[in-house]
Protein backbone atom coordinates (compact mmCIF):
# COMPACT_ATOMS: atom_id res chain seq x y z
CA UNK A 1 0.00 0.00 0.00
CA UNK A 2 1.61 3.35 -0.95
CA UNK A 3 0.49 6.98 0.00
CA UNK A 4 -0.95 8.64 -3.06
CA UNK A 5 -2.62 12.08 -2.28
CA UNK A 6 -2.43 14.32 0.81
CA UNK A 7 -5.53 16.91 1.58
CA UNK A 8 -5.95 19.66 3.89
CA UNK A 9 -9.35 20.91 5.03
CA UNK A 10 -9.43 24.18 6.81
CA UNK A 11 -13.06 24.24 8.28
CA UNK A 12 -14.86 26.66 10.54
CA UNK A 13 -18.12 26.91 12.70
CA UNK A 14 -19.54 30.42 13.75
CA UNK A 15 -20.04 30.31 17.38
CA UNK A 16 -23.66 31.54 18.00
CA UNK A 17 -23.71 34.38 20.52
CA UNK A 18 -25.59 33.17 23.15
CA UNK A 19 -22.84 29.95 24.05
CA UNK A 20 -20.16 32.70 23.19
CA UNK A 21 -17.18 31.81 25.69
CA UNK A 22 -14.51 34.01 27.66
CA UNK A 23 -11.66 33.04 28.89
CA UNK A 24 -7.67 34.91 29.26
CA UNK A 25 -8.01 34.28 25.30
CA UNK A 26 -10.88 36.96 25.13
CA UNK A 27 -14.79 36.27 23.44
CA UNK A 28 -14.97 32.87 21.19
CA UNK A 29 -17.01 33.84 17.85
CA UNK A 30 -15.89 30.64 15.67
CA UNK A 31 -14.26 27.28 15.93
CA UNK A 32 -11.88 26.12 13.55
CA UNK A 33 -9.97 22.90 12.48
CA UNK A 34 -8.01 21.57 10.37
CA UNK A 35 -8.57 18.06 9.12
CA UNK A 36 -5.91 16.09 7.08
CA UNK A 37 -6.87 13.74 4.97
CA UNK A 38 -4.67 10.81 3.11
CA UNK A 39 -5.35 8.78 0.33
CA UNK A 40 -3.66 5.53 -0.71
CA UNK A 41 -3.47 3.58 -4.00
CA UNK A 42 -5.93 0.62 -2.32
CA UNK A 43 -8.66 3.12 -2.07
CA UNK A 44 -8.31 3.67 1.56
CA UNK A 45 -8.42 7.26 2.93
CA UNK A 46 -7.45 8.02 6.95
CA UNK A 47 -8.37 11.59 8.16
CA UNK A 48 -6.64 13.19 11.44
CA UNK A 49 -6.77 16.62 12.33
CA UNK A 50 -4.46 19.15 13.74
CA UNK A 51 -4.47 21.49 16.69
CA UNK A 52 -3.89 25.13 15.01
CA UNK A 53 -3.31 27.49 18.25
CA UNK A 54 -5.41 29.76 16.43
CA UNK A 55 -3.41 29.58 13.21
CA UNK A 56 -5.17 27.34 10.83
CA UNK A 57 -3.52 28.61 7.41
CA UNK A 58 0.06 28.59 9.03
CA UNK A 59 -0.68 24.99 9.70
CA UNK A 60 -2.41 23.77 6.30
CA UNK A 61 0.54 25.51 4.52
CA UNK A 62 3.29 23.63 6.82
CA UNK A 63 1.41 20.16 5.61
CA UNK A 64 0.62 20.90 1.91
CA UNK A 65 4.17 22.75 1.34
CA UNK A 66 6.97 20.60 3.94
CA UNK A 67 5.19 17.18 4.59
CA UNK A 68 3.29 16.23 2.14
CA UNK A 69 6.39 15.47 -0.54
CA UNK A 70 7.67 13.44 1.98
CA UNK A 71 4.50 11.10 3.08
CA UNK A 72 3.65 10.85 -1.03
CA UNK A 73 4.97 7.41 -2.22
CA UNK A 74 5.25 6.40 1.28
CA UNK A 75 3.50 2.86 2.47
CA UNK A 76 1.17 4.25 5.29
CA UNK A 77 1.59 0.62 8.01
CA UNK A 78 5.53 2.59 8.57
CA UNK A 79 3.96 4.95 10.58
CA UNK A 80 7.26 5.73 12.72
CA UNK A 81 9.22 5.89 9.06
CA UNK A 82 7.17 8.28 8.05
CA UNK A 83 7.26 10.39 11.17
CA UNK A 84 10.77 10.60 11.29
CA UNK A 85 10.92 11.64 8.14
CA UNK A 86 8.74 14.37 9.06
CA UNK A 87 10.04 15.17 12.34
CA UNK A 88 13.92 15.79 10.13
CA UNK A 89 12.23 17.76 7.35
CA UNK A 90 11.14 20.05 9.47
CA UNK A 91 14.23 21.09 11.45
CA UNK A 92 14.92 24.48 9.87
CA UNK A 93 11.35 25.53 10.58
CA UNK A 94 11.84 23.85 14.76
CA UNK A 95 10.90 20.69 16.45
CA UNK A 96 8.18 22.28 18.52
CA UNK A 97 5.08 23.80 18.10
CA UNK A 98 3.13 24.67 14.23
CA UNK A 99 5.56 22.06 12.39
CA UNK A 100 4.95 19.64 15.39
CA UNK A 101 0.67 20.34 14.93
CA UNK A 102 0.81 19.64 11.25
CA UNK A 103 3.14 16.63 11.87
CA UNK A 104 0.24 15.27 14.30
CA UNK A 105 -2.88 15.09 11.82
CA UNK A 106 -0.95 13.55 8.86
CA UNK A 107 0.40 10.88 11.75
CA UNK A 108 -3.31 10.48 13.00
CA UNK A 109 -4.06 10.10 9.64
CA UNK A 110 -1.89 7.62 8.46
CA UNK A 111 -2.92 5.74 11.71
CA UNK A 112 -6.48 5.68 10.28
CA UNK A 113 -5.70 4.30 7.34
CA UNK A 114 -3.96 1.82 8.96
CA UNK A 115 -6.72 0.40 11.47
CA UNK A 116 -9.32 0.85 8.42
CA UNK A 117 -6.84 -1.70 6.85
CA UNK A 118 -7.09 -4.04 9.62
CA UNK A 119 -10.84 -3.58 10.29
CA UNK A 120 -9.68 -2.74 14.13
CA UNK A 121 -9.96 0.42 16.04
CA UNK A 122 -6.31 1.78 16.61
CA UNK A 123 -6.00 1.82 20.58
CA UNK A 124 -6.56 -2.21 19.81
CA UNK A 125 -3.65 -1.87 17.93
CA UNK A 126 -1.87 -0.16 20.61
CA UNK A 127 -2.23 -2.57 23.10
CA UNK A 128 -6.03 -1.58 24.42
CA UNK A 129 -6.55 -1.52 28.16
CA UNK A 130 -10.57 -0.53 28.38
CA UNK A 131 -13.34 -0.16 26.58
CA UNK A 132 -14.65 2.90 28.38
CA UNK A 133 -13.69 6.16 30.43
CA UNK A 134 -14.85 8.56 33.09
CA UNK A 135 -15.60 12.28 30.92
CA UNK A 136 -15.44 15.58 32.24
CA UNK A 137 -17.38 18.62 31.41
CA UNK A 138 -15.04 21.16 29.86
CA UNK A 139 -13.94 21.94 26.30
CA UNK A 140 -15.47 25.60 25.46
CA UNK A 141 -17.70 25.16 28.02
CA UNK A 142 -18.10 27.39 32.25
CA UNK A 143 -15.89 29.78 31.05
CA UNK A 144 -15.71 33.30 32.64
CA UNK A 145 -19.33 34.26 34.04
CA UNK A 146 -20.97 35.41 37.10
CA UNK A 147 -21.34 32.79 40.08
CA UNK A 148 -24.35 32.27 40.10
CA UNK A 149 -24.37 31.90 36.64
CA UNK A 150 -21.60 29.48 36.50
CA UNK A 151 -23.35 27.61 39.63
CA UNK A 152 -26.75 26.83 37.42
CA UNK A 153 -24.67 25.74 34.75
CA UNK A 154 -22.75 23.05 36.79
CA UNK A 155 -26.12 22.03 38.18
CA UNK A 156 -27.92 21.08 34.89
CA UNK A 157 -24.41 19.09 33.51
CA UNK A 158 -24.03 16.97 36.71
CA UNK A 159 -28.39 16.57 36.29
CA UNK A 160 -26.98 15.57 32.76
CA UNK A 161 -24.76 12.45 34.31
CA UNK A 162 -21.38 14.51 34.48
CA UNK A 163 -19.34 13.58 37.61
CA UNK A 164 -16.41 15.84 36.97
CA UNK A 165 -16.21 19.48 35.66
CA UNK A 166 -13.57 21.91 34.56
CA UNK A 167 -14.28 25.81 34.97
CA UNK A 168 -12.13 28.48 33.27
CA UNK A 169 -10.52 31.15 35.65
CA UNK A 170 -7.89 33.37 35.26
CA UNK A 171 -9.77 36.52 35.39
CA UNK A 172 -9.11 37.75 38.73
CA UNK A 173 -8.07 35.78 41.96
CA UNK A 174 -11.27 37.44 44.03
CA UNK A 175 -13.72 36.60 40.94
CA UNK A 176 -11.60 33.17 40.51
CA UNK A 177 -12.32 32.19 43.83
CA UNK A 178 -16.13 33.14 44.10
CA UNK A 179 -16.82 31.10 41.30
CA UNK A 180 -14.98 28.17 42.15
CA UNK A 181 -16.68 28.24 45.77
CA UNK A 182 -20.10 28.76 44.10
CA UNK A 183 -19.73 25.80 41.59
CA UNK A 184 -18.66 23.45 44.87
CA UNK A 185 -21.47 24.30 46.80
CA UNK A 186 -23.70 23.93 43.88
CA UNK A 187 -23.04 20.38 43.62
CA UNK A 188 -21.07 19.00 46.29
CA UNK A 189 -18.42 17.25 47.10
CA UNK A 190 -19.17 13.94 45.56
CA UNK A 191 -18.80 15.36 42.22
CA UNK A 192 -14.77 16.19 40.94
CA UNK A 193 -13.87 19.75 39.89
CA UNK A 194 -10.83 21.22 38.16
CA UNK A 195 -9.68 24.60 37.12
CA UNK A 196 -8.01 26.04 33.59
CA UNK A 197 -5.98 28.69 34.48
CA UNK A 198 -4.64 29.14 30.86
CA UNK A 199 -1.32 30.00 32.03
CA UNK A 200 -2.54 33.88 33.38
CA UNK A 201 -1.40 33.41 36.73
CA UNK A 202 2.18 34.85 38.16
CA UNK A 203 4.21 32.96 40.50
CA UNK A 204 2.91 34.52 43.71
CA UNK A 205 -0.77 34.46 43.03
CA UNK A 206 -0.53 30.78 41.55
CA UNK A 207 1.02 29.51 45.06
CA UNK A 208 -1.78 31.62 46.95
CA UNK A 209 -4.67 30.42 44.37
CA UNK A 210 -3.55 26.76 44.64
CA UNK A 211 -3.44 27.08 48.65
CA UNK A 212 -7.45 28.58 48.28
CA UNK A 213 -8.10 26.12 46.21
CA UNK A 214 -7.31 23.08 48.26
CA UNK A 215 -9.73 23.85 50.68
CA UNK A 216 -12.07 23.31 47.67
CA UNK A 217 -10.80 19.63 46.97
CA UNK A 218 -10.13 20.39 43.52
CA UNK A 219 -9.00 17.32 41.71
CA UNK A 220 -6.46 19.45 39.57
CA UNK A 221 -5.20 22.87 38.46
CA UNK A 222 -3.98 22.93 35.14
CA UNK A 223 -1.71 25.37 33.44
CA UNK A 224 -1.34 27.69 36.65
CA UNK A 225 1.57 29.38 34.99
CA UNK A 226 2.78 29.79 31.53
CA UNK A 227 4.24 26.35 29.93
CA UNK A 228 7.49 27.81 29.51
CA UNK A 229 7.90 28.26 33.52
CA UNK A 230 9.25 25.29 34.05
CA UNK A 231 10.87 25.92 37.43
CA UNK A 232 7.97 28.21 38.58
CA UNK A 233 5.52 25.05 38.17
CA UNK A 234 8.06 22.36 39.85
CA UNK A 235 8.29 25.17 42.91
CA UNK A 236 4.81 25.08 42.94
CA UNK A 237 4.22 21.52 42.90
CA UNK A 238 6.45 20.84 45.37
CA UNK A 239 4.36 23.48 47.50
CA UNK A 240 0.92 22.52 47.21
CA UNK A 241 -1.34 19.69 48.54
CA UNK A 242 -3.23 20.03 44.58
CA UNK A 243 -2.53 18.24 41.73
CA UNK A 244 -1.20 20.81 38.89
CA UNK A 245 -1.90 19.60 35.51
CA UNK A 246 -0.66 20.51 31.67
CA UNK A 247 1.33 19.80 29.04
CA UNK A 248 -1.24 20.85 25.95
CA UNK A 249 1.56 23.37 24.90
CA UNK A 250 4.03 20.86 25.02
CA UNK A 251 5.80 19.38 21.95
CA UNK A 252 6.83 15.69 21.27
CA UNK A 253 8.81 13.16 23.91
CA UNK A 254 11.39 15.58 23.99
CA UNK A 255 9.69 18.44 25.65
CA UNK A 256 7.55 16.48 28.21
CA UNK A 257 11.48 14.51 29.36
CA UNK A 258 12.18 18.09 30.45
CA UNK A 259 8.83 18.90 32.34
CA UNK A 260 8.97 15.59 33.85
CA UNK A 261 12.87 15.98 35.09
CA UNK A 262 11.91 18.75 36.86
CA UNK A 263 8.28 17.29 38.09
CA UNK A 264 6.69 20.14 36.98
CA UNK A 265 3.57 18.32 36.33
CA UNK A 266 1.34 15.88 38.82
CA UNK A 267 -1.13 15.26 36.11
CA UNK A 268 0.35 15.03 32.22
CA UNK A 269 -1.60 15.88 29.41
CA UNK A 270 -0.70 15.33 25.81
CA UNK A 271 -2.77 16.60 23.00
CA UNK A 272 -2.65 13.96 20.27
CA UNK A 273 -3.60 17.02 17.62
CA UNK A 274 -0.82 18.61 18.71
CA UNK A 275 2.12 16.63 20.58
CA UNK A 276 3.24 14.73 17.19
CA UNK A 277 0.43 12.21 16.68
CA UNK A 278 -1.09 9.19 19.16
CA UNK A 279 2.35 7.44 18.90
CA UNK A 280 4.22 10.21 20.14
CA UNK A 281 1.02 11.00 23.19
CA UNK A 282 1.08 7.04 24.12
CA UNK A 283 5.06 7.41 24.75
CA UNK A 284 4.68 10.46 26.76
CA UNK A 285 1.92 8.51 28.48
CA UNK A 286 4.42 5.60 29.13
CA UNK A 287 7.08 8.44 30.44
CA UNK A 288 4.27 9.54 32.75
CA UNK A 289 3.43 5.71 33.90
CA UNK A 290 7.12 5.28 34.54
CA UNK A 291 6.75 8.63 37.19
CA UNK A 292 3.51 6.94 38.47
CA UNK A 293 1.53 9.65 37.26
CA UNK A 294 -1.90 9.64 35.41
CA UNK A 295 -2.10 10.88 31.73
CA UNK A 296 -5.83 13.23 30.93
CA UNK A 297 -5.19 13.91 27.47
CA UNK A 298 -6.24 17.20 26.69
CA UNK A 299 -9.13 18.05 23.89
CA UNK A 300 -10.15 21.06 22.06
CA UNK A 301 -13.46 19.28 21.17
CA UNK A 302 -14.05 19.01 17.70
CA UNK A 303 -15.05 14.99 16.34
CA UNK A 304 -11.50 13.55 14.74
CA UNK A 305 -9.78 14.96 18.40
CA UNK A 306 -12.00 13.76 20.84
CA UNK A 307 -12.05 9.95 18.84
CA UNK A 308 -8.26 10.14 18.73
CA UNK A 309 -8.02 11.35 22.54
CA UNK A 310 -10.44 8.20 23.49
CA UNK A 311 -8.18 5.45 21.23
CA UNK A 312 -5.03 7.18 23.48
CA UNK A 313 -7.15 6.75 26.55
CA UNK A 314 -8.23 3.27 25.57
CA UNK A 315 -4.67 2.14 25.11
CA UNK A 316 -3.06 3.33 28.05
CA UNK A 317 -2.76 1.61 31.60
CA UNK A 318 -2.53 5.47 33.54
CA UNK A 319 -5.14 7.30 31.99
CA UNK A 320 -7.40 8.99 34.16
CA UNK A 321 -10.01 11.00 32.39
CA UNK A 322 -11.40 12.22 29.04
CA UNK A 323 -12.16 15.86 28.31
CA UNK A 324 -15.71 16.54 26.52
CA UNK A 325 -16.51 19.93 25.11
CA UNK A 326 -20.26 20.95 26.99
CA UNK A 327 -21.31 23.26 24.71
CA UNK A 328 -24.52 22.46 22.19
CA UNK A 329 -23.58 24.82 19.71
CA UNK A 330 -20.51 22.25 18.42
CA UNK A 331 -21.08 21.43 14.96
CA UNK A 332 -17.59 20.23 14.37
CA UNK A 333 -18.55 17.91 16.77
CA UNK A 334 -22.11 16.41 16.51
CA UNK A 335 -22.45 16.83 12.36
CA UNK A 336 -19.10 15.45 12.08
CA UNK A 337 -19.32 12.57 14.05
CA UNK A 338 -23.46 12.26 14.38
CA UNK A 339 -24.69 10.01 17.35
CA UNK A 340 -21.30 8.65 17.76
CA UNK A 341 -19.91 10.33 20.79
CA UNK A 342 -22.24 10.29 23.61
CA UNK A 343 -21.95 10.16 27.36
CA UNK A 344 -24.01 7.75 29.71
CA UNK A 345 -24.03 7.94 33.47
CA UNK A 346 -21.09 10.26 33.77
CA UNK A 347 -19.00 7.78 31.12
CA UNK A 348 -18.15 7.72 27.65
CA UNK A 349 -17.23 4.70 25.27
CA UNK A 350 -13.94 4.20 23.37
CA UNK A 351 -15.03 4.47 19.71
CA UNK A 352 -15.47 0.91 18.33
CA UNK A 353 -15.43 1.67 14.54
CA UNK A 354 -11.98 0.46 12.27
CA UNK A 355 -9.52 3.25 12.43
CA UNK A 356 -9.86 6.52 14.90
CA UNK A 357 -13.35 4.90 15.82
CA UNK A 358 -15.80 7.08 14.07
CA UNK A 359 -17.24 7.12 10.98
CA UNK A 360 -16.82 10.83 9.53
CA UNK A 361 -19.22 12.67 7.97
CA UNK A 362 -17.04 14.43 5.08
CA UNK A 363 -20.04 15.29 2.84
CA UNK A 364 -20.74 17.64 5.70
CA UNK A 365 -17.13 19.28 5.27
CA UNK A 366 -18.53 21.22 2.69
CA UNK A 367 -21.09 22.79 5.51
CA UNK A 368 -18.24 24.10 6.92
CA UNK A 369 -16.03 26.22 4.66
CA UNK A 370 -13.02 28.47 6.31
CA UNK A 371 -13.72 31.77 7.94
CA UNK A 372 -10.79 34.08 7.62
CA UNK A 373 -10.15 36.06 11.12
CA UNK A 374 -9.44 35.54 14.58
CA UNK A 375 -11.27 32.92 16.80
CA UNK A 376 -11.33 35.03 19.57
CA UNK A 377 -11.99 38.64 19.78
CA UNK A 378 -10.73 41.11 22.93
Amino acid sequence: MKVVDLKVHLLSAPIDPRYAWKSSLGYSVKRDTVVVEVQTDEGITGYGESNHALSPTVIAEIIQETLKPLVIGEDPFYVEKIWAKMYKGCRMLGNTGAPVMAMSGVEIALWDVVGKALKTPIYKLLGGYRDRIKAYAGGLGLGWKDPDQLAQEAKVLVQQGFKALKLRVGRNPKQDLECVSAVRDAVGRDIDIMVDVNGGYSRRVALDMARAYQDLGLLWIEEPLPYTDIEGLAELAANVDVSIAGGENVYTIYGFDQALRSRALDIVQPDCCKCGGILQAKKIASMAEAANLPCAPHIFGTAIGTAISLQLLGSIPNGLICEFDVLPDNPLMYELAPGQLNIQDGFVEIPQKPGIGIELNVDAFKKFPFIPGPAYVL
